[in-house]
């Protein structure tokens, strides 16, 4: 099998080191063909196959997956021998030279070269990992004439963490809440959108009894009180503050109304957009830029184009310092140095790497589009079994958007996202700095994710995992272990029962006990639901994640999917067919996580509900700044002319 590349040890044989050096050094450059070839190998045929090359002597001594050298296309094209660079996202587990097992996923180009001709891997389907630096991923090998001339796409399940297994991308403060706590690897938002998710975080409750099914007002039914905390208890900021911590909320909320009450002292908001001028006043950002920095106060977009240019690559219109992302860490950072002796509970919330993707200078230059993957596509019949994806697509704007595109798109996110972790350095500081660092619980997360291109697909709101599988770190260096990767399922409606047990009050809610968990009082989930869409309606869509499967019904046509997330973590191949068992035994569990109060409008007689299947009316969605009073583009261009004099 193969395996990545340990570090060499004494006991290794000198001849077979002298070997590859020589080999290494050996740089015969010739031309590679042009032509490409497909071949699919289990590891085993792989090795076979490598074993049979003819190469010239001395033949290398082993083969090596390497995981640390980095080559540039000089060094490397057109060698007689093979060498190995980092595999997309492949999840790997290593031995480090202490003995040590660590899991993971490994990013970056995958080739070797040998004499009929450079070979990348691409379409890694995950089979399984195994010890000591090996794994069994099944590789689709492209040979290719020139690296510079295609780019291999890589899988979906990616993390936009260097630390986490993404060697494109830097963040070394991401990387420092990797090292000082635990990752949990197969996190979810259960409904993955903006509002929705933000209400499960801040209620620790699911769909069903927050009412919120989407960007929405909450759907009730009889019986389900008016008002939130009714229905779901105390928001978290006010059960903690009950509990003597000083509490500060940062950034954006996606509330309705927008400046709803939430339990706060100190409730700061960098709203992404303004409905009237009062709410530009009063939001709290806008607000420092009017004051601040009046020089920009004339710019509609804060925080970039929306409505056609959602899915632009863009520049924000600030410098970085005055940045929405600075100025939510400098709030942050006030509030961690602030003189209270009470311990405190913050929650610091950044607008972006949420499109538009206009990272500020010098972050929209730090990534070449060049070095960016290809999106991942299946079968578009597959990808687009969810009408949600086309009609989205097209409300978006972003239906015609092509690979290339897709590239500089996937670059200037990895700039907001650089931008972001560089905020976020500030606050780790600030926290370290005070007496009580090590004693105070981080918890890093996102609502939800973006498909950006993957299955055909932008924004989210799907139950593929670049949609609802999202960033987890927990860290709290006096309690829990350090730079630890966890496979338990976990969500958000989790994130309550964690706040309230490290104040000494657990309160569990719809989610699970995750620190309860983490001792050992408390037992795995064996499965998470997620819904989405309204409940009883052509919308709805509910997801189950069991062990490697994972399931998805949609209400419009009662269509189904079901893949094998450790064969196929891209999600490329509907196994329905090929496991109707499995397919039968998640259908029920989606039957039985529906039979509550709300969530039962889905079903009918005992199963899922359907209806025939009808395409979603294509519409446009139009963001403008309402603060200044537009509404929409003009019905005759010269209009916009005459509503400025």
């Amino acid at each position: 099998m193969l395996g990545r590349l340990r570090p060499k040890r004494d006991d290794d044989n000198a001849a077979d080191q002298d070997a590859v050096r020589a080999r290494e050094q050996d740089e015969i450059i010739k031309e590679p063909p042009m032509e490409i070839v497909g071949k699919v190998f289990q590891p085993d045929e792989f090795v076979r196959y490598v074993e049979g090359l003819d190469f010239a002597e001395p033949r290398p001594a082993r083969i090596f997956l390497h995981h640390t050298w980095r080559p540039t296309i000089e060094q490397w094209r057109g060698k007689e021998t093979i060498y190995g660079m980092k595999a997309y996202y492949e999840r790997q587990i290593w031995e480090d030279l202490d003995g040590r097992l660590h899991e993971g996923w490994n990013a970056g180009p995958h080739l070797f070269v040998a004499p009929d001709g450079i070979w990348v891997f691409s379409d890694l389907r995950y089979d399984g990992v195994g010890v000591r630096g090996h794994n069994t991923a099944t590789r689709h090998l492209e040979m290719v004439g020139d690296y510079d001339e295609k780019l291999p796409s890589g899988p979906i399940l990616e993390y936009t963490i260097a630390a986490l297994g993404n060697r494109d991308i830097y963040t070394p403060n991401f990387d420092r809440l990797v090292r000082r706590g635990l990752s949990f690897t197969r996190a979810y938002s259960t409904c993955p959108v903006c509002v929705a998710a933000r209400y499960t975080v801040r209620t620790g409750r699911r769909e069903p009894i927050t009412g919120i099914y989407a960007n929405m007002r909450p759907d009730l039914v009889i019986g389900q009180p008016e008002n939130m905390e009714e229905r779901c208890g105390d928001y978290l900021a006010r059960t903690l503050h009950s509990q003597g911590y000083r509490t500060f909320g940062i950034g954006k909320f996606h509330t309705s109304p927008w400046d709803e009450e939430l339990g706060y002292e100190v409730h700061l908001h960098s709203e992404e957009l303004y409905g009237n001028p009062e709410q530009r006043r009063r939001d709290a950002y806008a607000a420092s830029i009017a004051r601040e920095y009046p020089e920009y106060d004339f710019i509609e977009g804060l925080m970039g184009e929306r409505t056609e240019m959602y899915y632009m690559p863009q520049m924000s219109p600030t410098p970085a310092h005055a940045g929405v992302e600075a100025w939510a860490a400098d709030r942050a950072v006030e509030q961690i140095n602030a003189a209270d002796a009470r311990p405190f509970f913050g929650f610091v919330s950044f607008v972006g790497p949420h499109p538009p993707f206009a990272p500020p200078i010098p972050f929209n230059r730090m990534y070449d589009p060049n070095r960016m993957p290809n999106p991942v596509c299946g079968d578009f019949t597959v990808d687009h079994m969810d009408e949600q994806i086309p009609w989205m697509n097209h409300a978006i704007w972003a239906e015609d958007i092509n690979d290339s595109h897709a590239r500089v798109l996937r670059a200037r996110y990895y700039g907001e996202i650089s931008y972001i972790d560089q905020c976020i350095g500030r606050i780790l500081d600030a926290v370290d700095a005070r007496g009580d660092g090590d004693n105070t619980l981080i918890c890093f997360f996102s609502d939800h994710g973006d498909h950006l291109g993957d299955h055909h697909a932008w924004q989210k709101e799907s139950c593929f995992e670049a949609s609802c599988h999202v960033p987890f770190l927990v860290s709290w260096p006096v309690r829990l272990p350090q730079n630890e990767r966890r496979a338990d399922l976990v969500c958000l409606a989790d994130l309550f029962a964690i706040a309230t047990a490290a104040s000494g009050h657990v309160e569990v809610r719809d989610g699970m006990d995750v620190l309860g968990m983490l001792q050992g009082a408390v037992a795995p989930r064996d499965a998470l639901t997620a819904f989405y869409g309204v409940p009883g309606t052509p919308r709805f869509k509910t997801m189950v994640r069991a062990g490697d499967w994972k399931y998805i019904y949609m209400a419009n046509g009662g269509r189904e999917q079901l893949f094998n997330l450790a064969e196929d973590p891209n999600e490329l191949t509907q196994r329905l067919d090929h496991a109707p068992d499995v397919a039968a035994r998640l259908r029920e569990m989606a039957v039985e996580a529906l039979s509550i109060p709300n969530a039962e409008r889905a079903l009918s007689n005992g199963a899922l509900k359907a209806f025939p299947f009808e395409a979603l009316p294509k519409t446009r969605i139009y963001q403008f700044d309402r603060s200044r009073g537009i509404t929409g583009f003009p019905e005759h261009p010269m209009d916009v002319l005459i509503s400025e004099t």
